[in-house]
């Protein structure tokens, strides 16, 4: 059972790149440089993309025949796939021709080309923020930095808030949008005395730890209810909050959690948590991400 294992996450893998080669239609983020998780969403080629829900079929068709038909049961490898198009159950735009050939350029070359084919923009999380960003020098406590991405991250975030792209944060993407608007940072929890629970959980990414406070007027809480439990997967949090940003949800020892613009309906929604992790445990988690579909399809039209 360990080889056939093997053997069809190798096929799965295989089958995912072959697709991915078929040229898939999203932009999911700006978290270039990183881990491959990251760049899936951005592999781009000359060909005629997809739909995306032809993508979302044949992904979960995969899915099921590894999983349930083959095996019967999960593998890690097979989960660490499914982390990999989770983003991509979650957001759609129209993607017509090629991209990002080099995901090492300079976001500035190619941003206009970007945001003219996106309808919606998901930062995503990763390493610490630069605290140059909010004009603050790096603290003891302060985790990896990667300023290239911090600056392609910054140059499409804001090349979609100036053509009205709706965009969701999360996690890091939260954190970033707080400090590219004028907002800052603490660099560690330890920096805020009134941390009581457990933020960067020891438990895996896919167990919620602690429960939100949601407000009820806000915007957020058509996505997140009151009292819901997330997971918690980072040590930086927002210390001031940037103007045109309220926040509106905490966790039990007041972290902000999320946060939102102020139009009726948002241009920029922040989440500290990972839905894309916990949807298939709780599939209220989803509703970050098919909000930021109607959103898009609201900029669309």
């Amino acid at each position: 059972m360990e080889k056939q294992s093997i053997f069809i996450s190798m096929l799965y893998l295989l089958l995912s790149f072959i697709i991915m080669g078929l040229g898939i239609n999203l932009v999911a983020h700006a978290n270039l440089g990183t881990s491959a998780l990251t760049l899936i969403p951005l592999v781009i080629n000359e060909l005629v993309p997809l739909s995306f829900g032809e993508l979302t079929m044949i992904f979960n068709i995969i899915l099921v025949i590894s999983q349930v038909i083959l095996l019967g049961k999960s593998f890690p490898l097979l989960q660490y796939f499914q982390l990999i198009v989770s983003f991509v159950l979650g957001v759609s735009v129209d993607f017509w021709g090629p991209m990002i050939q080099n995901l090492e350029l300079n976001a500035g070359e190619y941003v206009e080309d970007v945001m003219s084919v996106i309808d919606g923009l998901i930062l995503i999380g990763g390493h610490d923020v630069s605290p140059l960003v909010y004009k603050q020098e790096p603290r003891k406590k302060i985790g990896t930095i990667k300023p290239d991405r911090d600056t392609n991250d910054a140059v499409l975030f804001q090349g979609a808030v100036e053509k009205g792209i709706p965009v969701l944060g999360v996690c890091r993407g939260l954190q970033l949008i707080n400090a590219l608007l004028g907002g800052s940072l603490h660099q560690d929890l330890s920096e805020y005395e009134g941390i009581s629970i457990q933020h960067d959980q020891k438990a895996k990414p896919e167990y919620m730890t602690h429960s939100i406070s949601v407000d009820q007027d806000s915007y957020t809480s058509r996505l997140v209810d009151d009292q819901s439990l997330v997971n918690s997967i980072h040590h930086q949090i927002v210390n001031e909050l940037a103007p045109g940003l309220k926040a509106s949800a905490w966790s039990q020892d007041k972290v902000i959690e999320a946060f939102e613009s102020t139009e009726d309906i948002p241009l920029i929604i922040g989440v500290q948590w990972h839905p894309e992790v916990l949807f298939e445990r709780d599939p209220a988690h989803l509703r970050a991400f098919s909000d930021l579909v109607q959103r898009a399809e609201n900029f669309k039209n």
